[in-house]
Parts: C-alpha cells; structure tokens; sequence
C-alpha cells in the first residue's frame, strides 16, 4: 500500500496488539465475511476477517522441538472474542485477515 500511495498516503502499518485491542467493542456485534460475530468498532463496515495480524512477531514455535521444524509467529487479535493468541505465520490453515493504519505525522 506504502509503494502505491494508497489514499495519497505512504505511511501504512500494520497495528500492534494494543491498537487492536483498544477498538475492540464487545458492545456493538456485527457480522464477519463467514456470518460469525465479530466486536468491531464503529468505523469497520460488517463483513471482514475475525482474526488480524499484529504488527508484532512472537518466538518460534513447534509442536515438538525434536521433530518439527521451527515456525516463525505473530500475535493476532480474535475480535469474535476479544482475545489475542499466537498464530503460526506459515500456516495454510489460518484465516486470517489485516487492517492497516496511518502512522501519521510524528
């Protein structure tokens, strides 16, 4: 989005937890793409993702050390229930979506 000034724009990022975290609305349940209930703010039009990338990596991770290979993860934020967990970042089996924001003037 940076390379394409997308909205005239170069300074998108991808948000941290916190920034995830401090949108959420247990309050205001909207519907996800796959019709589940999601906790989004005000600003996000129904029907997107439940679980977003953070900006954020974690450890690597493996179901077992001695024959797995080594994974590299990120923090994702669960806006069907306002929680954060790890997730694998190779994983073919997440669904995972992202939302970017303006770093802005600083």
């Amino acid at each position: 989005m940076n390379l394409q000034r997308y909205g005239g724009y170069s300074d998108w990022r991808i948000p941290t937890l916190k920034e995830y975290g401090a949108i959420y609305d247990q309050n205001r349940l909207q519907q996800s793409y796959k019709g589940k209930r999601v906790g989004y703010p005000e600003a996000f039009e129904t029907g997107g993702g439940v679980h977003y990338w953070t900006a954020e990596e974690g450890e690597d991770v493996a179901s077992r050390r001695d024959i797995a290979p080594i994974y590299r993860s990120a923090w994702s934020f669960n806006y069907g229930r306002g929680r954060s967990g790890m997730t694998v970042k190779d994983s073919s089996l997440a669904d995972m979506s992202v939302r970017l924001v303006r770093s802005g003037p600083r």
